[in-house]
């Protein structure tokens, strides 16, 4: 698994470990995904860009965009045949935080990602409370699964 908030560590990363799981937790908004350049700035990454950057690259097989208003990307990103989850508005910090403990631990004992979306779901609502529809989804195909 590959965590980025650096393009340029993101790049480096897909070429040197050939990750299977990529997991962007930070800030996001309907023009992308915000991480820093080189020279540390904060700039938005498009999902043009992200999409060039893993058409090169066909060992990852899922990525999570832990940030607000990142359904759009994901479903854009999707349509390469990965899955993508990403959050259809904003999502209380603590309740993302949840969902990735709960997800993870659910690809650590091998799970497919549609049963750790799940697994991450209902932790996430056990371990928060949080009662309102969960606002991650899940895309496949461009498609909501």
């Amino acid at each position: 698994m590959v965590s980025f908030s650096e393009i340029y560590k993101l790049s480096r990363e897909l070429m040197v470990n050939n990750p299977e799981f990529l997991h962007f937790s930070g800030h996001g908004d309907a023009n992308g995904i915000v991480m820093e350049d080189h020279s540390g700035l904060t700039c938005y990454v498009t999902i043009d860009a992200l999409d060039q950057l893993l058409t090169n690259n066909r060992s990852v097989k899922c990525i999570v965009l832990n940030s607000c208003y990142s359904s759009d990307q994901a479903k854009a990103l999707s349509s390469k045949g990965i899955y993508v989850l990403g959050n259809s508005d904003s999502l209380p910090s603590n309740v993302a935080e949840e969902f990735s403990v709960g997800f993870y631990q659910a690809i650590v004992e091998r799970k497919e990602v549609y049963h750790a979306f799940g697994n991450g779901t209902a932790h996430s609502r056990l371990a928060t409370g949080f009662e309102e529809q969960m606002l991650m989804k899940l895309w496949f195909n461009g498609e909501l699964v």
